[in-house]
C-alpha cells in the first residue's frame, strides 16, 4: 500500500466517523439551504446556457471562451498561437482535443483524471449541492474551518464516478471559495481558489479562478465576459 493511499484511506476513515455524529445531517441541510437562497437557484435552474470568456494565464495569457449549457454539457476553447486547445465533456465522456499532440490529437479522459472532474462538476448549470441526491452525489458536512482568518463550511462531495471533491463555504455569505481535489491518476492534490466573484442579472459566477497543483501555481483565469442564454451550435459538443 503506497504512503499516499494510505493517506488517503486514513482521512477518508476519519471524514466518515466525523459525518455521521449527530447533527451532522442538521448542518448540512442549513448549509445547502442557505447556499440555495443566496446562490438564487430557482432562478440558475431556468438557464437553458451560459458563455464565459477571458484570459487564461499559464505560462502566457491565453484568450478562451466556454459554453455550457443544460442538458450537462461543456465546451473549452483556448487559443494557443493560432490553434485551439479544447475540452469537451459531452454529457458522459471527457475529451481532450490537443493540436500540439505528437501522436492523438483527440484524447478520452480517464474518469479520474482532474481534468474530467472539473469538466463533469462545471457542466452542471445548477451545481453540485443541488439536488444532489437525485444526481447520484454524496455530500457530508466536515464542520467549520478557518482559513487565513476566514471562517468556512467544509463539505465533502463524492460524485457519482466516486471522485472527492471538498467545498469551502462561507459561513457569511455562502458561496464557495475554495475547492480542494485529491486526484489519484496522477496522485495529486488540487487546490482551486476563487478570488473574485461576478454578479450578473441575479446570480453569482466565478470571475477569478486560481488554481495550484502540488503547491505550484498552475494557472489563473479571468472572466471579463458572461452571456446567459446564449444561442450555440450543439454539434460541438459531439465528437
Amino acid at each position: 500500500m503506497s504512503i499516499f493511499y494510505y493517506k488517503i484511506f486514513s482521512i477518508s476513515i476519519v471524514l466518515y466517523l466525523i459525518s455521521t455524529l449527530p447533527g451532522s445531517s442538521q448542518n448540512l441541510n442549513t448549509v445547502l439551504s442557505n447556499y440555495e437562497k443566496k446562490n438564487n437557484i430557482s432562478k440558475r435552474k431556468e438557464l437553458l446556457s451560459v458563455q464565459y470568456s477571458g484570459i487564461r494565464t499559464i505560462n502566457n495569457d491565453y484568450n478562451f471562451n466556454v459554453i455550457i449549457n443544460n442538458k450537462g454539457q461543456y465546451r473549452c476553447v483556448t487559443i494557443i498561437d493560432g490553434k485551439e486547445y479544447i475540452e469537451l465533456f459531452d454529457g458522459s465522456n471527457g475529451w481532450i482535443i490537443n493540436p500540439f499532440s505528437n501522436n492523438n490529437t483527440k484524447q478520452k479522459l480517464e474518469s479520474t483524471s482532474l481534468d474530467y472532474i472539473q469538466m463533469s462538476e462545471l457542466s452542471d448549470l445548477e451545481g453540485l449541492l443541488v439536488n444532489h441526491e437525485q444526481k447520484g452525489i454524496t455530500i457530508n458536512y466536515l464542520d467549520v474551518t478557518e482559513i487565513e482568518d476566514n471562517n468556512f463550511f467544509k463539505l465533502q462531495i463524492i460524485t457519482r464516478d466516486e471522485n472527492k471533491i471538498y467545498y469551502y463555504i462561507g459561513t457569511n455569505d455562502y458561496l464557495i471559495w475554495q475547492k480542494d481535489y485529491l486526484v489519484a491518476h496522477p496522485d495529486s492534490f488540487v487546490k482551486v481558489i476563487i478570488n473574485k466573484y461576478i454578479y450578473k442579472d441575479g446570480l453569482y459566477f466565478s470571475g477569478i479562478i486560481e488554481t495550484i497543483k502540488n503547491g505550484k501555481r498552475l494557472n489563473t483565469i479571468i472572466i471579463d465576459e458572461i452571456k446567459l442564454n446564449p444561442d450555440y451550435d450543439e454539434s460541438k459538443f459531439s465528437m
